[in-house]
């Protein structure tokens, strides 16, 4: 589409590899912020939620972006993914099994934290990293755009997004919308 002149067609694909290593290190990480704190049950199943928190993890994210970003379109000092004429560069294949390995890594470590989630919300979450593991295996080797591999590679993230958000709805919307519905109706305080 030559979007941004001069880059080609590795610009694409450093982008991928960039965006996926944060995607794959945050499902990978994420898991770790759910703590056990002593004292009752209801305490033990509290997650790190105060602003300060969250703020210090936006501005981690901005200055990570900001560094690839300054990488890729200024610096040029990231790795090359793509080569015209030579295709994938081994770094772009043994990035795509890295970012598969912490994708795996982040399934036993939500499988640890299982309890923090309701069945159905767990399962989808599941289901997204399997699908986002399947996309990498698939854009592994792949050799142009017009590839089935690529296709299928696709296909596989946009469904791991679709199932984020449909955890995201049903524990974010529907959840504590039916749970004070119901305590409504019924009388009791929420």
């Amino acid at each position: 589409m030559n979007v941004f002149p001069g880059y080609g067609a590795n610009l694409p694909v450093q982008l991928w590899i960039a965006i996926r290593y944060l995607v794959s290190i945050s499902f990978f990480v994420a898991p770790l912020f759910f703590i056990r704190r002593s004292g009752s049950e209801k305490d033990d199943l509290k997650t790190v939620e105060n602003s300060q928190f969250a703020q210090k993890v936006f501005l981690i994210y901005t200055v990570i972006t900001a560094v690839l970003l300054l990488s890729i379109f200024k610096y040029r000092n990231f790795p090359d993914c793509y080569i015209e004429g030579s295709g994938l560069t081994e770094f772009k294949i043994f990035s795509e099994y890295l970012i598969s390995l912490l994708f795996l890594g982040s399934v036993v470590f939500l499988y640890r934290k299982r309890d923090r989630f309701e069945k159905h919300v767990f399962r989808i979450l599941i289901a997204t990293i399997v699908a986002s593991i399947l996309a990498e295996l698939a854009l592994i080797h792949y050799t142009n755009t017009e590839e089935l591999l690529n296709f299928i590679g696709q296909t596989f993230n946009a469904l791991s997004f679709y199932l984020i958000y449909i955890a995201i709805v049903e524990t974010g919307f529907d959840e504590p919308v039916a749970f004070f519905s119901g305590n409504l109706s019924s009388g009791k305080k929420p």
